[in-house]
């Protein structure tokens, strides 16, 4: 070997440029996964955004169907039901994915449906009209709401 080939500053010169070298590729790879990791974790956290809008959407869609029914809401529970029901639904709307989102639409129009069937007469009290057009139109809001289960069990379920 020759003198320069040895020399301890050559030496320390080649291995402090290979560990800066190895500094910034590895320095490279660490800020892609910590991207990597950081895009996971906002999957991650708008996968239970999606949850958390599904079951609360489907809590008060139990609600709309007891009230029409067993527990018969008066008029200010219907009052105070509809901006709960309206703002669940626009949640729906802005973050599930669109078989969620046509599914929940298809809920929707079947609780219009039924509630454009009650009937308000002096000789019907609303509560019986209610529970009446929710008798009518039950069999298509429970297909309905199984249809809007299925999408989102498909999104957020356990896979």
């Amino acid at each position: 070997m020759t003198q320069e080939a040895t020399d301890p500053a050559l030496i320390a010169a080649i291995s402090g440029g290979a560990a800066i070298l190895g500094g910034l590729v590895g320095g490279g790879l660490g800020y892609r996964g910590v991207a990597k990791q950081m895009k996971e974790q906002r999957q991650l956290e708008h996968l239970q955004n999606r949850r958390e809008a599904y079951l609360s959407f489907l809590d008060l869609a139990q609600r709309f169907m007891l009230g029409s029914g067993p527990l018969r809401y008066d008029k200010s529970e219907w009052i105070a039901f509809a901006p709960k029901y309206e703002h669940r639904l626009l949640a729906i709307k802005l973050v599930g994915l669109p078989d969620v989102v046509t599914a929940a639409e298809k809920v929707e129009e079947a609780f219009t449906e039924m509630m454009l069937g009650v009937e308000y007469s002096e000789d019907t009290p609303a509560e019986e009209s209610r529970r009446q057009a929710l008798k009518a139109h039950e069999e298509t809001i429970q297909l309905a709401l199984a249809e809007l289960s299925t999408a989102m069990r498909k999104d957020v379920g356990p896979s």
